[in-house]
């Protein structure tokens, strides 16, 4: 297994969000740190980067990724927007949550085909911010873990767990050990009301 690790640190988040950007615009995938676990990124609008992340994991078609984005502005691009999505995030600001929401047409016509709606997040970590930002990208996204397998929250279990992987990641940004956090709660608005789907 010939993997690229680039330890992270607080003095260098630009450059290697930078690094991970170049990686993603080139049409790879990336394993970084998220507010929870750690997480495999790639290009959404990009059907080839999608896919790699399903083969990666040995993901069923039918479950859809989510995309990351880095402010409400972005937010209101991709999906639809409602105010209690502000609301939720503003009451609730130590928690990450991916709002699924209506998809606006024609933005990512490829991106998890056969879905008229589409998983939103905001994220608060540093890192994911600085890589949105370097790379301009809507960012497709999930846990960087085999399908089935538990969440990693450092990269030496990571490597443990992907070597019975089909593919490797493109580049993995090493945090260092993350702190246990629980999965992002999934919220759907409907109605004009808050529904959850996975707390």
């Amino acid at each position: 297994m010939n993997l690229e690790i680039i330890k992270l640190n607080p003095n260098n988040i630009s450059l290697m969000a930078q690094k991970a950007a170049d990686v993603l615009k080139s049409g790879g995938i990336v394993i970084h740190p998220t507010d929870t676990c750690y997480g495999i990124a790639a290009d959404a609008s990009n059907p080839r980067a999608v896919k790699k992340i399903y083969q990666f994991k040995g993901r069923d078609y039918k479950n859809p990724l989510f995309i990351i984005l880095p402010d409400f502005n972005q937010f209101k691009k991709y999906g639809q927007w409602h105010s209690l999505i502000e609301e939720t995030i503003r009451d609730n600001s130590k928690k990450m949550f991916t709002f699924v929401v209506p998809q606006k047409k024609n933005v990512l016509p490829r991106f998890n085909p056969g879905f008229k709606t589409i998983g939103i997040q905001i994220p608060n970590n540093p890192f994911s911010l600085a890589m949105l930002k370097k790379s301009g990208l809507p960012i497709a996204g999930t846990s960087a873990n085999l399908s089935g397998m538990r969440n990693n929250y450092s990269v030496r279990s990571l490597i443990k767990q992907i070597g019975v992987a089909d593919i490797y990641p493109d580049l993995i940004i090493d945090g260092g050990r993350l702190s246990f956090k629980k999965p992002s709660s999934v919220v759907e608005i409907k109605e004009g009301k808050i529904n959850y789907l996975r707390k």
